[in-house]
């Protein structure tokens, strides 16, 4: 991921390259035909939880139905009781 040098930088970017960096997800099928198998293969390959990449192919691919029974809705917020009834 390269930037310009006074170009801010956005949270969402460093966040999807700090867990799957860009190296690792160039091989990674990303297009419209990915499959819940090539999903699992990433997420075992760079070691994280397969809802990540799930997550970021739906960012990239402006599909959000697509691999969404991954995502685990409602799953998180109750390990944040600080915000849960927010």
């Amino acid at each position: 991921m390269r930037r310009r040098k006074n170009e801010d930088a956005d949270p969402v970017s460093l966040a999807e390259v700090a867990l799957i960096p860009d190296e690792l997800w160039a091989t990674f099928n990303a297009g419209a035909y990915a499959s819940l198998a090539d999903v699992i293969e990433l997420a075992n390959r760079a070691e994280v939880h397969p809802a990540i990449v799930a997550g970021r192919w739906q960012q990239q691919n402006r599909e959000f139905r697509k691999f969404s029974k991954l995502l685990g809705h409602g799953k998180i917020r109750p390990e944040f009781p600080e915000v849960a009834a927010i």
